[in-house]
């Protein structure tokens, strides 16, 4: 019987647990916390994919996971964040956001069912978590934000191809 338990697999569960307390810390208005959870989870969505590499732990479970901590970590806790620092923008930030992380759900889907050997076209969702809180770090303004919602929006769905890299 194969173990699920890797060491690429509990890399992925701290990328998900960075993107829960991320989530945790943005309702607990600790933006601070939120946005530097979102930046930990991008350095275990690192590790998970080189560990699975060099250790040769690719499975189909570990891509699941991988995506599943990804939504968490590079989509849904950047959009509460967003919506938790700029909720006054409402009218314009919720449908912007639900477009946001529909467009990480597709690209996690796609990449989840790509079968070549380099990544499929569009943003790796993981950009995602160096973007959003480097934005808050300088002190973006709401209005930035939504800007970069949007750019990140069609950067995931693009069919552009962004980086030649082995997929996990």
């Amino acid at each position: 019987m194969k173990t699920y338990w890797t060491l690429a697999n509990l890399f992925s569960l701290g990328n998900a647990a960075c993107g829960l307390i991320s989530l945790f810390s943005s309702f607990s208005r600790n933006f601070l916390a939120a946005a530097a959870f979102i930046a930990a989870a991008v350095v275990f969505d690192f590790l998970d994919g080189k560990t699975a590499r060099f250790f040769k732990q690719d499975s189909l479970f570990g891509k699941g996971l991988d995506s599943l901590s990804d939504i968490t970590s590079f989509g849904i806790a950047p959009a509460i964040l967003g919506y938790s620092l700029f909720f006054k923008l409402s009218l314009w930030l919720v449908p912007i956001l639900i477009f946001f992380v529909l467009a990480g759900v597709w690209r996690l889907a796609y990449f989840f069912q790509w079968n070549k050997p380099q990544r499929p076209p569009g943003m790796p969702i993981t950009v995602n978590g160096l973007l959003f809180p480097a934005l808050f770090f300088l002190h973006g303004t709401g209005e930035i934000f939504l800007i970069f919602y949007l750019l990140s929006f069609f950067a995931m769905v693009l069919p552009i191809f962004i980086k030649n890299e082995p997929v996990r």
